[in-house]
């Protein structure tokens, strides 16, 4: 049994290592009886006591008995032999949905024992001579033991990665590699929601799958990356990514549903599914090689906090204006400001009043969205530009931060409480009338005491 992370390598050793007529007599096999096999892995996990609380009936056929027959037709489609990097990720991503069903490791390998010991006794069965029969069985084994490894494996860092109670929390982060994790984990996000949907139903996999240029990533593509990456050999780098999702979208992804489609339960081309895993690692490639280069040339962030310089904000402003007059889309301006700011300097020390708005600066960062914009403002204040939401949505991110923002650091120890004021850009109007809209309304909400957010008129 494989207890280590196997190598890309690995299982490509193991792929070829069996004839092709054998391999695709256990593919058909599987796919013939994915079924009751489906059903053998689960039964002996339900067997144990306490483990049926866990798997209510209706997950179990709706969601756990399709998504593991689609495992097994991926695990065993010999079209793998040339490029198993699709199933390797199908295989952990159904290690992290037992981690997340809180599946003990060990009864998952009962699982795989019960299914093993039924594909076994079927090969018995199966049109081969003596020969082929052995050499089927050493490629179910190989590849059910890899496949067990993989699953351990990311079940292992999900449970470790579960969050658990530990006092004091950390500080947000910010700047430059706090963005390049953000984008990063949106891309993680998408391919989650792209593997649980080959994994169900055809159902969920054409409801839960939304263009990925909607998604956050995509929208940090279309807003907040044309200003980080407006020069030289990071543009055409970008535009290389942006030609990535925009052929996913349009190209890849439509014929991966209409194949889900015409399925109807049975197995998916293979080479539409690594088109799409490596359209998503390509990405995810570009990413780090935009973050990289951006890394060494910063120069449209500043202070201690990286947050956008002023001289943009305007900038910004007029070019979320003609992107929501084209796409008749809103946009909402935030004004941010710590209450009680001069106070809180006079009584604890400019290091006190720079550690409190320190901390603002990475809550904020930390609660807007990847496609969202922080800016510092004079020397207590932030303006927020939050694209493509409508006067509710902004309303309630705002409530939002002021609700987060209220707390206490330590030593000294100082109250932090934020009022903000919000603008809605719905029609005609200039970057400094929106801003002054913003200012107004914060405006108002410190004459009312502060720790409240207020909204502009419309």
């Amino acid at each position: 049994m494989h207890r280590h992370n196997p190598s890309a390598d690995e299982w490509t050793a193991a792929y070829a290592a069996v004839p092709m007529a054998v391999a695709q007599a256990v593919a058909v096999l599987v796919d013939t009886h994915r079924a009751p096999l489906a059903v053998a892995f689960y039964d002996t996990l339900l067997a144990r006591d306490g483990v049926a609380r866990l798997i209510p009936p209706q997950v179990l056929r709706t969601r756990l008995l399709p998504a593991i027959q689609r495992w097994m037709q991926f695990l065993f489609d010999p079209v793998n032999a040339s490029g198993p990097s699709p199933t390797i990720a199908l295989q952990r991503h159904v290690g992290e949905m037992h981690a997340r069903a809180h599946i003990p490791a060990e009864l998952v390998a009962q699982g795989f024992r019960a299914f093993k010991r039924e594909l076994q006794a079927l090969l018995a069965h199966a049109p081969l001579d003596r020969t082929q029969v052995l050499q089927a069985a050493a490629h179910v084994d190989w590849l059910t033991d890899l496949a067990q490894a993989e699953m351990r494996v990311a079940q292992t860092q999900c449970e470790a990665h579960r969050p658990t109670p530990k006092p004091p929390p950390p500080e947000p982060e910010w700047g430059l590699e706090a963005e390049r994790r953000a984008q990063l984990l949106a891309l993680s996000d998408e391919e989650d929601r792209f593997l649980r949907s080959m994994l169900n139903t055809v159902a969920t996999f054409n409801a839960e799958l939304p263009s990925l240029g909607a998604s956050p990533l995509g929208q940090w593509l279309h807003h907040k990356a044309p200003l980080l990456f407006a020069d030289g050999p990071e543009a055409d780098a970008l535009a290389r990514m942006s030609h990535t999702v925009a052929h996913l979208d349009d190209a890849v992804l439509p014929r991966l549903k209409e194949a889900v489609a015409g399925a109807l339960g049975g197995p998916v081309p293979s080479a539409l599914l690594r088109d799409a895993v490596a359209g998503l690692e390509d990405v995810r490639q570009q990413v780090n090689q935009l973050f990289d280069r951006l890394a060494q040339a910063d120069s449209h962030t500043e202070g201690p906090a990286s947050l956008f310089s002023p001289p943009l904000l305007t900038r910004i402003l007029r070019r979320e204006m003609e992107l929501a007059r084209r796409k008749r889309t809103s946009f909402a301006v935030l004004m941010a400001d710590v209450d009680h700011f001069t106070g809180m300097q006079h009584t604890h020390g400019t290091e006190a009043g720079d550690r409190a708005l320190q901390h603002v600066a990475g809550l904020l960062t930390a609660q807007v969205r990847a496609s969202d914009f922080v800016f510092r403002h004079g020397a207590r204040s932030f303006v927020l530009v939050l694209v493509e939401l409508d006067a509710a949505q902004s309303l309630a991110v705002a409530e939002k931060i002021r609700a987060a923002a209220a707390c206490t650091l330590a030593a000294p120890s100082v109250s932090i409480t934020l009022s903000l004021g919000v603008a809605v850009y719905q029609g005609p109007t200039d970057p400094q009338a929106l801003t002054g809209q913003a200012q107004q309304a914060l405006a108002l909400a410190q004459a009312e005491g502060g720790n409240r957010v207020c909204m502009a008129p419309a």
